[in-house]
Order: structure tokens, then sequence, then C-alpha cells
């Protein structure tokens, strides 16, 4: 039976400003250090997972996890198709 490994967690209250200056490099360069392929941090007071590698990328991508059902405000959606069309 495998034993799971504790997620990391970042020390300090929240994280959004290093994650807004850094951007895409954030998670890899906390992983590194970490030594971890995923931890534990705050980003806008709120709890957030990051992760990467084969099975972030096999979460993300697995059927029927995520949706994008109103990912796009009407106003944008709007500009990229007409209203009433029938594009899913």
């Amino acid at each position: 039976m495998a034993v799971a490994t504790p997620v990391p967690r970042l020390e300090g209250f929240d994280h959004t400003l290093p994650f807004l200056r850094e951007g895409y490099d954030f998670i890899s360069r906390r992983c590194d250090r970490l030594q971890s392929d995923r931890f534990l941090t705050r980003l806008m007071l709120r709890p957030v997972l990051c992760t990467r590698g084969a099975e972030a990328a096999e979460m993300v991508y697995e059927g029927g996890r995520f949706t994008r059902q109103g990912a796009l405000p009407p106003t944008t959606l709007r500009l990229l198709q007409d209203k009433g069309s029938d594009w899913k």
C-alpha cells in the first residue's frame, strides 16, 4: 500500500504579488525550491494547490473535470459568434 506524501505549503500569508510579478515561472520556481511537483499557497487570500508535471496534465485534461461554460463574458462571446448561433 502506497503512503501519500504530504503536500508542502509555502510560508507566508499570501503570495499574490510574487505570482503576478513572476507569472508563468512562479510555480516552477517554487516547485524546484520545495523539491516537489505540487505545493499549497494562498492567492488573493484563497487557498490554492499549484502543481506541474504529468499528473497535473492528466488532472486538467481528464474528461468532465472542468467546464468552459460561462468562461467568457457575454459581450466577448457575442464578438466571437453571433447571438443564436449553434456553435458549441
